[in-house]
């Protein structure tokens, strides 16, 4: 089974009552470390309509960039590789391409544009959820190489060999849900964490280490703040199998309504962050340094 290709709602998308519990979402992240600069992206495919989000974090100014889009995509799916098109109101949005040679992305708005090449270089890792009313599927790539240009604001950042995160998560998903998830990396050490909340909840946790082995850790993780400096004071992440210090750089915080009109039906808070990450994991008995670590923290909780 190919994970890449597109999976849920492929045929009776409109039937509502059999598929407003499917979702499917691919996100993609790239730490540029010349620039200092992460840029994410992710699409999200609900019964009930699509969207695109896309930011841009650069510490050295004031707050993130951030374009986004909501509508239908038209998943086009050639010889079974992953095709995603959208456009309109001023935004438009190509995803293209298939593990073996890597993926293109294209996305523009009035003010705002960035041309992606992102090429893998490990094979990835999957998880699979089956909890009989609730399944739910990942594939996960990390240390891909990206090349590419970003231009917004007069900026002009060109990408050369950017570490690059590539994901694409599937299934029936509980219509609540709540969840902390990093995804996080340098040249030595990859790390992906998910603490989903609730009932019929995800979790994992995967690192990537110097003997390129993927490594299965603890599931049990505590993602610990302070409420009131949420955002501005370090974060503690820990396990059985982890010490983790995490700094958050910049944050993005949205609202998806969806549809529109009707925000009964989706209502999500949303909170994606750059961050830096370092501590230990332990590996075959023994604690080893992660060393900074750059890439996404997410906070999610609401109704879709």
């Amino acid at each position: 089974m190919d994970l890449e290709e597109h999976k849920v709602m492929l045929k009776q998308r409109w039937n509502i009552f059999s598929n407003y519990k499917q979702k499917e979402w691919w996100y993609s992240g790239v730490y540029d470390p010349k620039s200092g600069i992460y840029l994410g992206f992710s699409v999200l495919r609900t019964a009930w309509m699509d969207s695109i989000q896309v930011t841009l974090f650069d510490p050295r100014y004031d707050a993130p960039v951030e374009r986004s889009w909501k509508g239908f995509i038209n998943p086009k799916n050639p010889a079974g590789q992953l095709s995603l098109h959208a456009k309109g109101w001023g935004f438009s949005f190509d995803y293209t391409g298939q593990e073996r040679d890597g993926w293109s992305c294209t996305i523009k708005t009035d003010d705002f544009s960035a041309y992606l090449q992102i090429l893998p270089t490990i094979t990835p890792f999957t998880k699979y959820d089956n909890k009989f009313s609730h399944e739910y599927t990942l594939l996960h790539f990390f240390r891909n190489r990206v090349q590419g240009q970003i231009k917004v604001d007069g900026r002009d950042i060109h990408l050369q060999d950017a570490l690059g995160y590539y994901d694409h998560c599937f299934g029936t998903v509980p219509t609540r849900s709540k969840w902390h998830w990093i995804a996080v990396q340098n040249e030595g050490f990859s790390l992906s964490s998910l603490m989903n909340y609730g009932p019929f909840a995800q979790c994992y946790t995967q690192c990537f280490d110097s003997q390129k082995r993927w490594i299965r850790l603890d599931q049990d993780v505590s993602f610990e703040c302070d409420p009131e400096y949420q955002w501005t004071k370090p974060w503690k992440i820990t396990s059985p199998d982890m010490d983790l210090e995490l700094v958050v750089l910049q944050r993005s915080q949205n609202r998806q309504k969806i549809p529109p009109l009707l925000p009964f039906i989706i209502n999500i808070d949303h909170s994606e962050c750059y961050v830096r990450v370092r501590g230990t994991v332990r590996i075959d008995g023994n604690w080893v340094d992660t060393g900074d670590l750059f890439g996404v923290l997410e906070e999610h909780h609401g109704k879709w």
